[in-house]
């Protein structure tokens, strides 16, 4: 896939191309439960999966804070902080698959489930608003958490200069 965006990249009238699960923000989501003193308290929300590159296409950036470094941080919108209270500084709990964090100096213990501690280092603009996702699926805004992740298969998503979309297309 690398060779495909390096490709893609090298054309003069695309401007950004980059790989996500799906082929819009939205969709490249998983809803997560999470919680934040013992189990009592669960609740969800959306964790998406984005890297400097896309939120450079998107036009998105850190509002305050910084960019996640290790896989136990992660960055929150406006509408995490708005409706759980929750930011820079603070420590969630998710529940997830502890093979999902490599560098996270987790010992595989046999069960493959666990409660994952995440320490909030940024706060980032509300990308999921911004995406404007009209379809029924998405009728509604959720709160995410946004890890500093690059996806390394599944869509590539182009940005072209204006006029330049069959080209696009074409060099596809």
């Amino acid at each position: 896939m690398d060779a495909e965006i390096s490709y893609l990249k090298s054309l003069p009238y695309i401007t950004h191309a980059v790989c996500m699960y799906t082929e819009h923000i939205g969709g490249s989501t998983i809803n997560t439960e999470f919680n934040t003193s013992g189990y009592s308290d669960e609740t969800d929300c959306y964790r998406t999966f984005i890297d400097t590159e896309t939120m450079d296409m998107l036009g998105v950036s850190i509002r305050k804070g910084r960019m996640p470094a290790r896989s136990t941080e992660i960055m929150v919108d406006d509408l995490f902080t708005e409706r759980f209270g929750l930011d820079i500084g603070d420590t969630l709990k998710v529940i997830d698959f502890l093979r999902n964090y490599p560098d996270a100096n987790f010992v595989y213990s046999g069960d493959e489930t666990g409660w994952i501690p995440l320490v909030i280092v940024g706060h980032i603009d509300n990308l999921l608003d911004k995406a404007k996702i009209t379809t029924g699926y998405y009728s509604y805004i959720q709160p995410s958490i946004y890890y500093n992740w690059k996806v390394l298969s599944g869509y590539v998503v182009l940005r072209c200069k204006p006029g330049y979309q069959k080209e696009a297309r074409e060099a596809i």
